[in-house]
């Protein structure tokens, strides 16, 4: 999946993808799916190399449809998809070697203290099969949020932190609900 590139269409790439589908086939006690984006023009060809692989599927929701669906996600290159699924607690594996957009070395450093970070094919491709043999390990996944933090949502507007913010949100709220009285009660959900 790399959205506003032809990524996808390159030869190694398409190689690459089916050496992470021969892994996939070793392990049909799990469902697999490839996420492919809406309206993908080469879906079909997807459909025809897994369809006699009764465990794996291919799919074309928009990723925040089925955000939370996986126990693990795999991304084979960077793009928006790894700043919305470290936004999660699901464990990631991601690709960070040749044929993919680059990140700067300070991105990766944080990254690798989010996700499990392939640099190079042979490292990605023994994470997947290392996880998928021994699944117990993905509760020891790191789940540092610096990474989401600093590429994703960054701090708020002007000199406030994320956390005054969320705090002045509370104490407004505490307030709120003390001015009311003691029966009224007032939840905030964001999403």
């Amino acid at each position: 999946y790399f959205p506003g590139s032809q990524h996808y269409t390159d030869t190694w790439y398409f190689r690459f993808q089916l050496k992470v589908l021969e892994i996939f086939k070793k392990f049909p006690q799990y469902q697999f799916v490839f996420k492919v984006p809406p309206n993908y023009k080469e879906k079909a060809l997807y459909k025809k190399i897994t369809k006699d692989v009764g465990h794996v599927e291919v799919e074309s929701k928009k990723l925040t449809q089925i955000i939370y669906e996986p126990d693990l996600y795999i991304l084979d290159s960077l793009s928006t998809t790894i700043i919305q699924v470290a936004a999660t607690h699901i464990p990631i594996i991601a690709y960070l070697g040749e044929h993919c957009k680059k990140a700067n070395p300070e991105a990766v450093k944080l990254l690798e203290k989010r996700a499990r970070c392939g640099k190079n094919e042979k490292s990605f491709l023994s994470l997947i099969e290392g996880t998928l043999q021994s699944p117990d390990q993905i509760i020891n996944f790191p789940f540092d949020d610096n990474f989401l933090y600093e590429y994703g949502t960054g701090p708020c507007p002007g000199d406030r932190e994320w956390s005054e913010t969320i705090q002045g949100i509370i104490q407004r709220t505490h307030l709120d609900a003390k001015n009311r009285g003691k029966n009224d009660h007032e939840f905030i959900c964001s999403s």
